[in-house]
């Protein structure tokens, strides 16, 4: 199982938004228990801007920079999943995280009118305007396109913090195909 990189370490996030203090472990139960293993994605906000970032929208991401260097941060993924796949593993899922810019995959945070500087009228402005777009975010957008390009077909899921119970129920299914 490929599995975002804060559901395992959830400090990646930016500060504040984790609803757990370590990691996701009823997911990371699920999928060990289940007999799976999991590759930790990296996270690409953390890579590119650290730990001290504000959180973004996925129009911010959404730059020829931040896509060129998720595409360089995925390479070595993809070839580790062709190699696991040419020895008889089975890849069953990448889990994603609903919601967010870069790695949300079937909804991701966006908001056109962030940007600038950030004081109270700009503030008020992007909060008025923010929304979850039904696509995916930057990293997975990526993740999604280099996998067609190698002809690797693996099932993707949103991992939703808000209800985890829904999110683990589908994690399960694919785990069971």
């Amino acid at each position: 199982v490929l599995i975002s990189h804060c559901l395992c370490t959830t400090k990646s996030k930016v500060s504040g938004f984790s609803p757990r203090p370590a990691c996701e472990q009823d997911l990371l139960n699920v999928i060990f228990e289940n007999g799976y293993g999991i590759i930790q994605l990296p996270c690409p906000e953390n890579r590119v801007y650290g730990n001290r970032r504000w959180g973004q929208s996925r129009e911010q991401f959404d730059n020829p920079h931040f896509r060129s260097q998720c595409r360089k941060m995925l390479i070595p993924f993809i070839q580790e999943i062709k190699d696991y796949l040419k020895n008889g593993y089975r890849i069953a899922a990448v889990i994603s995280v609903y919601g967010s810019p870069s790695c949300g995959y079937s909804g991701s945070f966006s908001n056109t009118s962030y940007g600038g500087e950030l004081c109270i009228d700009t503030m008020l402005l992007q909060t008025d305007s923010s929304h979850l777009e039904r696509t995916a975010g930057i990293f997975m957008y990526e993740l999604s396109n280099l996998m067609e390009e190698h002809g690797l077909k693996i099932h993707f899921a949103d991992y939703m913090e808000e209800d985890p119970s829904e999110s683990i129920e589908k994690i399960l299914s694919l785990l069971a195909d």
